[in-house]
């Protein structure tokens, strides 16, 4: 069957090397996964005080918000000013096990469940956040990392998470190690590396990575390269 396919074609560039390693195909490209452009530039501004970290997805146990929520309560203890924001749902289980979490490490003033955030108030969120967490064992693109990018935020995330590792390092830190005190550590590196401009410097790459119209532009090189 493979022989009549002129061409695979992946959503991230970490798929494309995994099905070139498998064999698979005697074509594989990468096109990407589009999302929406904010519906205004971000604006460049000091971080909150406390800084507001945020991680958004489908609550799972692989996206191990616990490791997140964890880094809270090292970031605290260093006498950083941190809140967190896990917006998302879930099954009940997994839900539970976060609460369960956040209230064993003493942190129901710092860390906030919202639930699942729609439209303008997703756009909201996104806007007033400054830093994107997304420690997931597992994640074959992630859009809440190219949303969160599209909308200036650094990221940490995971390398297992195939947006953030498209990200340069001046937007994004990939981890090999979901380790709670690792996730720590790279927040406070970003904290300290802030510059003035970074927010609209990352919405400016994401754009180039994952807007629409660049996903758009790659399937036209591809299905041009075919005529």
């Amino acid at each position: 069957m493979n022989d009549r396919l002129a061409a695979f074609v992946t959503g991230s560039e970490v798929e494309k090397g995994e099905l070139i390693a498998d064999g698979i195909g005697r074509r594989v490209e990468y096109a990407g996964v589009g999302t929406a452009l904010v519906s205004s530039p971000p604006e460049d501004r000091a971080l909150a005080d406390p800084i507001r970290l945020l991680t958004m997805s489908r609550l799972a146990a692989k996206k191990r918000v616990d490791v997140a929520v964890q880094a809270v309560r090292h970031l605290l203890d260093s006498g950083l000013r941190v809140s967190l924001t896990v917006a998302g749902a879930g099954d009940s289980e997994t839900e539970r096990s976060i609460k369960e979490v956040i209230q064993s490490l003493g942190l129901t003033d710092a860390v906030q469940m919202v639930g699942l955030v729609k439209g303008e108030a997703k756009e909201r969120l996104l806007a007033e956040s400054d830093i994107f967490l997304l420690p997931s064992e597992d994640e074959n693109f992630g859009i809440g990392v190219a949303e969160a990018a599209m909308h200036g935020l650094f990221v940490v995330a995971s390398s297992k998470v195939a947006a953030a590792t498209m990200l340069s390092e001046e937007s994004a830190s990939k981890l090999d190690s979901t380790d709670p005190r690792s996730f720590a550590t790279a927040v406070e590196r970003a904290v300290g590396d802030h510059p003035v401009g970074a927010r609209s410097q990352i919405s400016a790459e994401a754009r180039e990575l994952f807007s629409w119209s660049a996903v758009a532009q790659r399937w036209v090189s591809i299905v041009g390269d075919r005529s």
